[in-house]
């Protein structure tokens, strides 16, 4: 998991970048779903740790 601030020396970002690399090859609907749900949970725990 990637997360990036912009702009990074600012004490509150502007927007938050969360990425995570997934490779396609052999992935199922499970894993791709489960692969979202990690994204989102870290949006969240990004997110209201500004809070």
């Amino acid at each position: 998991m990637e997360f990036f601030f912009n702009p990074t020396c600012a004490e509150i970002p502007k927007s938050v970048q969360i990425a995570k690399i997934v490779f396609m090859e052999g992935l199922t609907k499970n894993e791709m779903l489960n692969v979202v749900e990690l994204v989102k949970n870290s949006a969240y725990l990004t997110l209201s740790w500004f809070e």
